[in-house]
């Protein structure tokens, strides 16, 4: 936690640096997902939502399936926290481009397409009815 805040504000906070200079390795960016999943299901989901952020800020947008999902809990996080509707609605615009995406390289049936699209306008919702000016 210290490592990621002292290099947070400055541009040595990148997967390769961290590789190279402090032996990070894909096993611990993977354990940030699940630290940041076990925050969030004890309800801190201020934590949650600051390693979900970190975790999609070192892989580099991928496209993996995980970023995906860490994509959603972010979402969740940023609603649930019910504090920073902004940040909310990032998570929301950084994901319908995600669905987007996705359905445009096919990794999706048409059917997940539709889950997709259904499940984000029910968490937009929330979004959109909880900010000033909605």
């Amino acid at each position: 936690e210290e490592l990621m805040r002292s290099l947070g504000d400055t541009k040595s906070f990148n997967l390769k640096y961290l590789q190279d200079n402090h032996g990070v390795t894909a096993e611990v960016i993977e354990s940030l997902y699940d630290y940041a999943k076990f925050w969030f299901d004890c309800g801190n989901y201020g934590a949650a939502s600051e390693y979900l952020t970190v975790y999609r800020q070192l892989l580099g947008a991928q496209g993996t399936e995980r970023e995906f999902y860490a994509l959603w809990g972010k979402l969740a996080a940023d609603i649930l926290l019910q504090t920073n509707w902004d940040a909310a609605l990032d998570a929301l615009n950084q994901l319908r481009d995600a669905v987007e995406t996705q359905s445009r390289a096919n990794q999706f049936d048409p059917l997940q397409q539709l889950q997709q699209r259904t499940w984000l306008i029910h968490w937009s919702l929330f979004v959109f009815f909880n900010r000033p000016n909605g």
